[in-house]
């Protein structure tokens, strides 16, 4: 159990009253953030270059240290974009939404990162701790800003918080993480980042900013972490590495007491990974691990992350669209059993070399069904194998997999890359594929 050194004081910002601040991006975290802000009695304006309204700032001259005391920028607006530069040129500093809710909240509050996993953590998390009498909503990158929730959970008694990459590149809180949870690294948002060093080192700013760490013994950029932070108070968690402080094998995950794996609805040796995490954290809080793996066994699959649709004629259709990487395609496919899984992938990959993936597409994949706008880049980056057709969209090659798919097998959604070439994000991708299989299975009901 952890000694926090948190306090329940309520630790603002550096802001003079009736402050004058920028928001940059009027989306969700941009929004939620000028509501808190408002509330406390400060003046907010925004820069959205999107926004015809007057109340909008979109030319970056107008950003002057005379109109601005702080700003607040939104986790799409990286360190090259034109209004940070302006901002930085004009001395205003500049925090987060998520700096904001922290430095207005007198709750403790948990951060979970990882680049797969982070939203299912977060929510399993969050679902744990109620189902032991506490109040803990799951925000930030899950969909519902910190911000927002301040002011929507007065009386929570921690928040468990998921944080992107783009959240924590810039995160220095006006005090610390009761716990952080660091999932997994595999490469991700490069193009954001400029090198996977990068990248790695703005996940682990969480590990600078928290009282006690849990992380993936497992995963090798995170195996050294007790040497590079020694002072930190840690809980690994594992599969495949015996120094783990918490393990998982032959179906029970050993915490000191051994707990049961068989009623999880959460499927494949990722969400073990990620249930391990969430358990390591609740021990950290003192909960007993045997009744919080008890509330496990409740907690269902999130929408478009190995998301079970429907079974039509023996065929079983699953939505796994959040699979934007090649970790993790390899978790899906590592879920079910050799020759049984027809692939669909496509979208704008983040990497031309897939071959990581091979084996497991030659063991568990019969056959590939690629679309999109990188649908020949991933074709040669799997090797150019045999089992593949190509497709112009997503309904075609689901139309086809329905066809040649029979019963005992799987046609699996997985992408591998993002969405923006056919789709405005991974949820929509993913609510097409569940209204194409809806479709499907309306069809096979009238024959």
């Amino acid at each position: 159990m952890i000694n926090s050194t948190s306090t329940r004081e309520r630790l603002l910002l550096p802001l003079p009253a009736e402050s004058h601040l920028l928001i940059l991006g009027a989306g969700i975290s941009g929004k939620g953030a000028a509501r808190l802000l408002t509330q406390h009695g400060h003046h907010c304006r925004f820069f959205d270059e999107g926004r015809q309204s007057p109340d909008y700032i979109r030319d970056v001259s107008e950003i002057k240290p005379e109109r601005f005391q702080v700003a607040v920028a939104s986790p799409g607006f990286g360190p090259s974009h034109p209004a940070i530069l302006a901002t930085r040129a004009a001395s205003i500093p500049i925090f987060s939404e998520v700096e904001v809710a922290i430095g207005f909240c007198d709750a403790p509050y948990i951060g979970v990162t990882g680049s797969n996993g982070k939203t299912t953590t977060t929510a399993l998390l969050s679902h744990l701790l109620q189902s032991q009498g506490e109040s803990a909503p799951a925000v930030g990158n899950i969909g519902h800003c910190f911000s927002d929730a301040l002011l929507d959970y007065p009386e929570a008694d921690r928040f468990v918080v998921e944080l992107s990459s783009y959240q924590l590149e810039r995160f220095k809180p006006a005090r610390p993480a009761e716990i952080g949870l660091l999932l997994n690294i595999s490469p991700d948002h490069l193009e954001r980042h400029g090198s996977l060093e990068n990248y790695i080192e703005a996940k682990l700013n969480l590990a600078h900013q928290t009282e006690a760490l849990v992380f993936n013994a497992d995963d090798p950029a995170l195996a050294q972490l007790p040497e590079r932070f020694p002072d930190l108070p840690m809980l690994s968690f594992g599969i495949n590495n015996p120094q783990a402080q918490i393990r998982w094998q032959d179906g029970v995950i050993n915490t000191g007491i051994k707990l049961s794996t068989q009623a999880y609805q959460l499927q494949g040796l990722h969400n073990l990974q990620n249930v391990m995490a969430a358990i390591a954290a609740c021990s950290l809080l003192g909960h007993d691990p045997a009744r919080v793996n008890q509330a496990v066994a409740s907690f269902s699959p999130l929408t478009h992350r190995l998301e079970p649709l429907s079974s039509i004629n023996g065929v079983r259709f699953v939505n796994d669209s959040k699979a934007t990487n090649e970790d993790a395609v390899s978790y899906a496919l590592q879920t079910f059993p050799e020759s049984s899984v027809h692939l669909l992938a496509g979208g704008i990959i983040k990497s031309d070399d897939l071959s990581g993936l091979r084996p497991l597409v030659e063991k568990n994949v019969i056959h590939l069904y690629l679309y999109g706008q990188d649908r020949d880049r991933i074709r040669t980056g799997l090797g150019s194998p045999n089992n593949v057709s190509i497709f112009e969209t997503m309904a075609e090659a689901v139309q086809a997999a329905a066809t040649r798919a029979r019963s005992g097998e799987t046609v699996l959604l997985s992408p591998m890359g993002a969405s923006f070439d056919q789709f405005r994000n991974f949820e929509e991708r993913g609510d097409h594929f569940r209204e194409l299989v809806s479709q499907i299975s309306a069809t096979a009901e009238k024959r």
